[in-house]
């Protein structure tokens, strides 16, 4: 769905996309380093894609919401891409 809902954002010419969503409060050990999880290839790829190509090729700015859940943002892979 994610896929799906970047490439619409990108079809549709939209400037700005704020994303206020991410793993769930309490996925994310605050107190503990943890290595960063990889976005999957397919996000990757479509986030990069709106970033460059959204707009008619001048790009679209994204954004994630951040540290709502009071925990280290090191380890959430859409927050830290």
């Amino acid at each position: 769905m994610l896929v799906a809902d970047f490439s619409g954002a990108i079809d549709a010419g939209v400037w700005v996309l704020n994303n206020s969503w991410g793993p769930a409060d309490g996925t994310i050990n605050f107190w503990e380093e943890q290595e960063l999880e990889p976005l999957a290839d397919a996000v990757f790829e479509v986030i990069h894609r709106a970033a460059a190509e959204g707009r008619d090729g001048k790009g679209m700015v994204i954004v994630f919401a951040a540290g709502n859940g009071n925990e280290s943002t090191v380890a959430d892979p859409y927050v830290s891409h």
